[in-house]
């Protein structure tokens, strides 16, 4: 007996089949890589907000208004500088956030703050965030700072890098250290001097260069 020669149509039956099989093995891949996208935009968008609670925006007017006061001094005395406004202002912002993480963080290492505690963004106490984790986002918002600080000082002089110190020393203390400023009468003061008189003085000083 002759030997059995398959047919053109089962060739093309097991030829549709393994495509039909690889179509759907490459569906499954595709689906699957949907998945892992998901799932780090997910967490990359839990994270930011994660962050932004840690930042505490709704004090961060108390870093923006002095700067924009000692912006419109000068610009009322005829001086201003685009880009030496936007460093001052930008850098403001990055010392402030530091200072609230910085709070956030020793907060907790002392006991201070609690899941009930009001005030605080709570990431630590909730678990959402390690305290070293958040530690070292203080410590890169400093770093910006820094950085934008030098760029600026090459601008405007010496006086800016004096009073950024100061200030990141204050920032530090206001938190940190043995016995932080916040937990004392002088806290307040330190905000008012800081916050309010430098930062003008800072704010029309980057524009005009004198007080």
């Amino acid at each position: 007996m002759g030997a059995t020669v398959p047919s053109a149509t089962s060739g093309q039956t097991m030829g549709g089949l393994r495509s039909a099989r690889l179509i759907g093995k490459v569906e499954e891949i595709g689906t699957m890589q949907e998945v892992r996208v998901a799932g780090r935009t997910a967490r990359f968008g839990t994270s930011l907000r994660l962050w932004w609670r840690l930042g505490r925006p709704v004090t961060l007017t108390a870093s923006v208004v002095p700067v924009l006061v000692g912006g419109s001094l000068a610009a009322h005395r005829g001086s201003f500088d685009v880009l030496n406004g936007l460093l001052l202002l930008v850098g403001s912002l990055l010392v402030q956030v530091a200072t609230n993480i910085f709070n956030e963080y020793y907060d907790y290492r002392r006991g201070v703050d609690t899941p009930e505690s009001v005030g605080i963004a709570g990431v630590i106490v909730e678990g959402q965030v390690r305290p070293e984790t958040v530690l070292r986002g203080g410590v890169v918002c400093f770093a910006v700072a820094f950085v934008l600080g030098l760029w600026l000082v090459a601008r405007t002089g010496w006086p800016v890098l004096a009073a950024g110190l100061l200030s990141a020393l204050a920032a530090w203390a206001y938190s940190g250290g043995p016995r932080p400023i916040a937990s004392t009468p002088f806290g307040e003061v330190e905000v008012f001097v800081f916050m309010g008189l430098v930062q003008v003085g800072l704010g029309y000083f980057v524009h005009a260069g004198r007080l």
